[in-house]
């Protein structure tokens, strides 16, 4: 893998240049690999955590867990494993 170098980005919020090292891409790139749907980040550290704040505030409002309304549609849904044979036509296969 060819060595990566620090990115400027100029953040979308506040108008701030800030820079993404190399280290973090790998952990943004890390997470791509598992959500092809994970960009880089455009905001810089004081703006995504001051989005992350409202939007925690937001949830709160409605009446959500912190975080959940994002979390919720990212889970993969997958059969229940166990004593579920009623469900799997009591053989324990699908």
């Amino acid at each position: 893998m060819p060595q990566l170098e620090s990115i400027n980005q100029i953040c979308k919020d506040c108008g701030s240049l800030f820079t993404i090292s190399p280290e973090e891409q790998e952990r943004f790139l890390d997470l791509q690999r598992s959500n092809p749907e994970f960009k880089m980040p455009k905001r810089c550290k004081d703006c995504r955590k001051a989005k992350r704040l409202q939007r925690d505030a937001e949830a709160e409002a409605q009446g959500q867990p912190q975080g959940q309304q994002y979390k919720s549609h990212n889970r993969m849904k997958f059969p229940r494993r166990g004593n579920d044979d009623a469900e799997m036509g009591g053989n324990g296969q699908w």
